[in-house]
């Protein structure tokens, strides 16, 4: 009895030992869990984006990727995240991979998106790698990155503008149109000018002369053509229509769809161009002479007023008055004194006469 006891003691121990072993070892295979071989094949290794000048290009490259990975009874996923970047155009990331135990092969797809009006001779590299991990589980990576190449599609968009679409000319002489031809394409270009009326006008004595049928044009700028219109003696007066045609050279070369534009210009036939009456020329203002500064009267110096004279009663009354005034100057050295001298010698005779004839 006592025997049997420790027997069952014995294999129930070896069972406990038997299970801690498993335990251990299943912890030594989640960490012992080896790095994966991942790997992206691309479908594509370039495309090209078709824009508009209001279209955006989108172009969407598609793609597997490839892992290996040693698994486990602890591991249950391997996820796989991709990233993209093409150089600032917008990508959409795909969502992430994940992959069970037998499954080696997961399809993806990325799309990128050109921005409108992009010119034709920009491209971008696009560039995808991601990550990887296990779930659950601690072990992470990097998957090596793969590239392809963004173009980008030319489109052709022409068109004509003018400043001068009604011109008079006299019989004899001639107009000039200036005309701008416009590229609002995504690319350098050549237009191919043409008046479409040329043999009609040519039987109404009317020539019209382009210097060049052929313009080079930048892209998204315009080139200012002079058409000329000569108008022969024999053409009648009166309105004409010339109507001038713009075609993209290189998209018909390329086998491309470009709509042509047209304008229409028109010509007045008149036997004398009335011109305008100029009006009659303003008179021109007077100088305004400058501000003379008021100019100050020269200072005259006061003349002193003439003592009033007394008439004196008789001679010893003049010699006291000459005797007594100290201002006297003898008659050499001042002419006023012959004039008071006369008025005294007149006086004396005055009184003589009278005294005569009184006695």
């Amino acid at each position: 009895m006592f025997g049997g006891k420790i027997s069952f003691l014995l294999v129930l121990g070896i069972l406990i030992i038997g299970s801690l072993g498993i335990i251990v070892s299943i912890d030594e295979d989640v960490e012992a869990v080896g790095t994966p071989v991942i790997s992206i094949r691309l479908a594509q290794q370039k495309m090209t984006a078709y824009v508009g000048p209001d279209q955006d290009g989108i172009v969407t490259f598609t793609g597997t990727v490839t892992a290996q990975a040693p698994w486990s009874p602890a591991v249950q996923q391997l996820i796989v995240e991709l990233e993209a970047d093409a150089g600032g155009w917008a990508c959409t990331d795909p969502p992430a991979l994940p992959f069970t135990k037998g499954q080696t092969e997961r399809d993806f797809a990325i799309t990128v998106q050109v921005p409108q009006g992009s010119t034709h001779t920009l491209q971008r590299n696009l560039i995808i790698g991601g990550t990887w991990y296990y779930s659950p589980g601690t072990m992470s990576g990097s998957v090596d990155e793969v590239t392809a190449l963004i173009y980008v599609a030319q489109y052709y968009d022409c068109d004509l503008d003018t400043s001068t679409p009604i011109m008079e000319a006299e019989k004899g002489g001639y107009a000039e149109f200036v005309v701008d031809v416009i590229n609002n394409g995504n690319g350098n270009d050549e237009m191919i000018i043409e008046v479409l009326d040329q043999y009609d006008l040519a039987n109404d004595h009317i020539d019209i002369q382009i210097p060049d049928d052929i313009v080079s044009v930048p892209e998204n700028q315009s080139v200012e053509l002079s058409l000329l219109a000569y108008v022969d003696e024999g053409a009648s007066t009166g309105r004409y229509t010339i109507t001038v045609q713009v075609r993209s050279k290189q998209a018909e070369d390329a086998g491309k769809t470009c709509e042509p534009d047209t304008l229409e210009l028109y010509l007045e036939v008149v036997m004398e161009i009335q011109k305008p009456e100029e009006p009659d020329p303003e008179p021109e203002p007077e100088p305004e002479d400058p501000e003379e500064e008021p100019q100050e009267d020269p200072e005259v110096p006061e003349e002193e007023p003439e003592a009033p004279l007394e008439e004196p009663a008789n001679d010893e009354d003049v010699e006291e008055v000459i005797e007594e005034d100290p201002t006297y100057t003898p008659v050499e050295e001042s002419v006023p004194s012959l004039g008071i001298l006369g008025v005294v010698l007149s006086t004396i005779l005055i009184l003589l006469i009278v005294k005569r004839y009184r006695y």
